[in-house]
C-alpha cells in the first residue's frame, strides 16, 4: 500500500509539471526510450515500482531534481541550472552503464555492443506510434497502432539464435487489441509452452530489465532465444521453465550470459 501510495504521488508530480511546462506524454516517453503507455502508467501511479535510474530518466525530462520527484526534497527545479553545462555529458545511469562496461569481460562488452548498435548507427528500435487517421474513425475503420515485430522467432522449444541486430517490420494492429505497456511483437517457434503459446503464435511484449519468479518473458542465453517462465530457485539461482513437461529446465548458473528481453503481458488473436 505505501508503496502504491509513493508511485501515485510520484505520478502526480510528473503529470503537473509536465503540464505546466506544456509538453506531452509521447515526448517524455521518446526522451526516456519507453512507450507513451508506459508513461501514462506512470503519471497514473498504476507502476508501483520505478527503477532509481527511470526516475532520473524523468526528472531530467521535465527538469526537476529526482530528489524532488521522489518527496526527499522541497527543491522543485535542480536540474535546469546545469542541463545546458551538461548538454554533450552522458546521464547518470549512463555513467553508471558506462563504469560496468570497463569491467565487463570481452564476451560481455561484445554483447553491449551488439545491443546498442541501431542505436550507435543512428536507428533505434521504433517505439509505438498511433497511426494518424486523416479524419474521425468511422464505424468501419476501427482505431489502429502500430508495433515492430521482431522475427527472432523466439523459440519456446529448445532456442533458436538470435542474430546481431534482429530484424523487424511494423505492423498495423487494432488499438482494442493491444495490452497496456504492450511495446513489440514476436514469433514464437516450437511447442515447449504449449498448450499456452504455440509454434507461430505472435506475443505481445513490454519491455523489462528484470522479472518477478512466476513471470513469462523473452530471454536471450548465449545468443539463443527463448520464450520461458522464470521461476526463482533459490538465492541467486534461477531457471527457465517450460510449460510442456517434456522439456527441461534451463539453469541458468551453467550459462555465461543471459538477457531479459521482456515480460509477455498477451498473445495477438487470429486474422
Amino acid at each position: 500500500m505505501q508503496e502504491n501510495m509513493i508511485a501515485i504521488g510520484i505520478g502526480k508530480k510528473i503529470k503537473e509539471r509536465r503540464e505546466n511546462l506544456g509538453i506531452t506524454q509521447e515526448k517524455i516517453a521518446n526522451e526516456i526510450g519507453v512507450a507513451i503507455s508506459t508513461v501514462q502508467r506512470y503519471e497514473k501511479g498504476t507502476i508501483r515500482k520505478i527503477k532509481l535510474p527511470v526516475v532520473e530518466a524523468i526528472a531530467r525530462s521535465i527538469g526537476v531534481s529526482p530528489d524532488w520527484l521522489i518527496g526527499k526534497s522541497d527543491e522543485l527545479i535542480l536540474v535546469e541550472e546545469f542541463l545546458e553545462q551538461e548538454t554533450m555529458l552522458p546521464s547518470p545511469s549512463g555513467r553508471r552503464i558506462g563504469v560496468a562496461y570497463d569491467k565487463a569481460t570481452p564476451p560481455v562488452k561484445e554483447t553491449v555492443a551488439v545491443a546498442l548498435k541501431p542505436w550507435l548507427d543512428g536507428n533505434g528500435f521504433p517505439a509505438k506510434t498511433k497511426t494518424a487517421p486523416a479524419k474521425e474513425p468511422e464505424a468501419d475503420e476501427p482505431e489502429t497502432t502500430e508495433l515492430p515485430q521482431y522475427e527472432l522467432s523466439s523459440a519456446a522449444g529448445l532456442g533458436t539464435y538470435m542474430d546481431e541486430v534482429p530484424s523487424y517490420e511494423m505492423r498495423d494492429v487494432l488499438l482494442a487489441d493491444v495490452p497496456e505497456g504492450a511495446e513489440m511483437l514476436i514469433r514464437i517457434s516450437g511447442d515447449s509452452m504449449e498448450p499456452e503459446y504455440c509454434d507461430g503464435d505472435i506475443v505481445f511484449v513490454e519491455s523489462a530489465i528484470a522479472l518477478e519468479s512466476g513471470d513469462i518473458g523473452i530471454f536471450v542465453v548465449d545468443s539463443f532465444a527463448y520464450c520461458k517462465q522464470l521461476v526463482i530457485t533459490g538465492h541467486r539461482r534461477a531457471v527457465l521453465r517450460s510449460m510442456n513437461e517434456s522439456y527441461e529446465d534451463i539453469d541458468l548458473s551453467q550459462y555465461a550470459y543471459c538477457h531479459t528481453v521482456g515480460r509477455v503481458i498477451g498473445k495477438l488473436g487470429e486474422e
